[in-house]
């Protein structure tokens, strides 16, 4: 009788084949093709390879029906070898229908494909412009910071009539056996079940929530209508899960539709969310006369009417931010005021479009309680005109900003700036700067062209700098991207 030779893998110690899988993990973070691969191999090895294999689940939604199959799926499978213990994320995507909308498609089908179609878009949606080489776990595919906002992009207008929320039990059920559940990411744009939030609260209570979609329902109202929080609201904006938001919002929803949500994020940011850490916030901007949005004036947001003990925020109460993304042009005024809801010297990253006035007052406050804590800043520039402000003005203030900072070590440009701003880097962040990306302003006049000199000189000032990445008009001339490689053989 043949007999079949044991593998020399399968003789190792288990610990070592737990370590194997994990670089396996390291090196195709996002595809894990080798991980799976090497489970398939012996029943050694695919127990070997458990850990990595159910770090993560992944829950798309389409209706009710489908939800309780796939909980009920996922549950035979991570109670074999108890998989519960090594589940550290669960990812939720997609888009919910009715009861009755699923099942007039399991009777008819979906002959017109508009809902396939919808949840092809929704994960495309999810996963534009990502590295497919960046690890499932990195903190910003986790937080939503690198995800594509739209200002203009049109979301179903949240409703105000909360839905029954019976359908997500199972799923509330299954993670409370998750013993070692870190992160929770929830991408969908439908409204955050009270029903799973209460079960995080209850169960997981240092877990992460990021909400790549956030809205608060009742902060988006019809012209004089009175403001009231609905409770599910204030239990979300107060929740010491929310870690991370990603937020599309702008003063009127549509036609005499009022929405809040900017005021209600500033508010969470400067305490009301006490763990809230990351901050992506695209601001839409109204060209036309407020007339054709409303009828009467806005009226001024009176604030969170948040119940007396939930919540220990005081008026000068100020929040601590780690990572902010702002995909709107700031003024000064503006600079202020999310300096007043966050301590700005916690910040480890920031991604903001400015104005002279605003990039000024940066550099201002930076002199006034330094940025410590700051790395990574990605600044784009565009001057506000119809304030006065004009091309040549940016330069002087954007190195008057670079000189106020700490060095930093990545930091990207995308505007016109010219010779004092390029001097800047290279006295004030030569030691720490690893990554540079000039972005060149589409203005007429030039006033900053990357020359090989200045390569050069980067390369002798900055011993630490691996990338430099240029684009704009002077550079699609030459036909590409520069490579810092092909500097350093100058």
């Amino acid at each position: 009788m043949e007999q079949h030779s044991i593998s020399l893998l399968e003789t190792l110690p288990l610990h070592l084949l737990f370590l194997i899988s994990e670089c396996l993990a390291q090196l195709q973070p996002r595809t894990r093709r080798s991980i799976f691969a090497l489970s398939l191999t012996s029943k050694t090895c695919n127990l070997a390879t458990d850990p990595e294999r159910f770090r993560h689940v992944h829950v798309a939604l389409i209706g009710p029906q489908k939800l309780q199959r796939d909980i009920q799926r996922w549950r035979q499978i991570l109670q074999a070898g108890n998989r519960l213990a090594f589940v550290r994320s669960v990812k939720i995507t997609g888009v919910t229908v009715s009861s009755s909308v699923e099942e007039e498609l399991i009777k008819n089908g979906d002959p017109s494909g508009t809902k396939m179609k919808l949840v092809q878009l929704e994960n495309a949606r999810d996963s534009f412009g990502r590295n497919v080489d960046v690890d499932e776990e990195a903190s910003e595919l986790f937080s939503g910071l690198d995800r594509v906002t739209n200002a203009n992009e049109l979301l179903p207008a949240p409703s105000t009539a909360w839905p029954d929320e019976s359908a997500w039990k199972p799923l509330a059920d299954l993670m409370k056996d998750f013993t070692a559940l870190r992160d929770v990411i929830f991408t969908s744009r439908d409204q955050f079940p009270r029903l799973l939030l209460s079960a995080l609260h209850e169960h997981h209570p240092h877990c992460r929530l990021h909400m790549h979609r956030f809205k608060l329902r009742s902060m988006i109202l019809p012209e004089r209508a009175e403001l009231k929080v609905h409770p599910d609201d204030i239990a979300l904006a107060t929740s010491p899960c929310l870690y991370s938001i990603v937020v599309q919002t702008q003063p009127y929803h549509r036609a005499q539709i009022w929405d809040y949500n900017l005021e209600a994020v500033m508010a969470m940011t400067k305490g009301l969310a006490p763990n809230l850490k990351n901050v992506s916030l695209t601001e839409g901007v109204h060209q036309a006369a407020q007339g054709v949005f409303a009828t009467i004036p806005r009226p001024q947001w009176k604030g969170f009417q948040v119940p007396a003990g939930k919540s220990n925020v005081t008026e000068s109460a100020i929040g601590r931010l780690e990572n902010l993304v702002l995909s709107h042009s700031l003024s000064g005024e503006q600079i202020l005021e999310w300096s007043s809801c966050t301590d700005f010297s916690h910040l480890r990253s920031m991604k903001v479009g400015m104005g002279v006035s605003a990039v000024r007052k940066l550099a201002e406050t930076s002199r006034q309680t330094p940025l410590s804590a700051l790395s990574s800043l990605n600044l784009k520039l565009r001057p506000h005109y119809r304030f006065g402000e004009t091309d040549e003005m940016m330069d002087p203030a954007v190195a008057e900003l670079l000189q106020s900072l700490y060095p930093l070590e990545i930091l990207e440009l995308d505007g016109d700036i010219g010779e004092k701003s390029f001097e800047a880097i290279i006295t004030h962040h030569s030691k720490r700067l690893r990554k540079l990306t000039f972005i060149c302003g589409d203005s007429e006049a030039v006033f900053f062209e990357f020359t090989p000199e200045r390569a050069t000189q980067l390369s002798q000032e900055c011993l630490n700098l691996q990338i430099v990445d240029v684009r704009g008009s002077e550079v699609r001339k030459s036909n590409g991207i520069f490579e810092w490689t092909d500097w350093e053989s100058e």
